[in-house]
């Protein structure tokens, strides 16, 4: 039932992930592209289609996953329910750095190399975040 809910609800994360992405980088970059329709963003003459795959939740399941174990290995000397709040900022994070990601993913393409881009840093940087 989890894993069904998880599916189902990765559309509605990645549309959540590709706006903020957007936001991110119309921040520093000129000429930003977003095709919602398509899942497309880009700026100048470098376009990615961002999956679903990619709107972070994969980050976000190890991020609550190794804090969830944390807080109970460590229940006597934490405060409940206060420290439950750790893990909210712990999905948040993940979240944003995703987005950051594909921002930044999209700025290594134009700037740099499309290469680069999507062979190295697309998933290095998903690793790192």
């Amino acid at each position: 039932m989890a894993g069904r809910l998880a599916l189902e609800s990765w559309s509605s994360l990645a549309g959540w992930t590709l706006h903020a992405a957007h936001w991110i980088l119309s921040l520093y970059e000129t000429d930003v592209v977003l095709d919602v329709d398509r899942s497309v963003l880009g700026a100048g003459n470098f376009h990615v289609r961002v999956l679903k795959e990619c709107s972070g939740y994969e980050g976000i399941g190890l991020v609550t996953a190794f804090l969830t174990f944390y807080c109970w290995l460590m229940r006597r000397q934490l405060r409940f329910p206060h420290v439950l709040l750790l893990i909210v900022l712990g999905i948040v994070v993940s979240w944003t750095l995703n987005a950051l990601r594909i921002a930044l993913l999209i700025s290594v393409g134009r700037h740099l190399s499309p290469q680069v881009a999507l062979d190295g840093f697309h998933s290095q940087a998903g690793w790192i975040a």
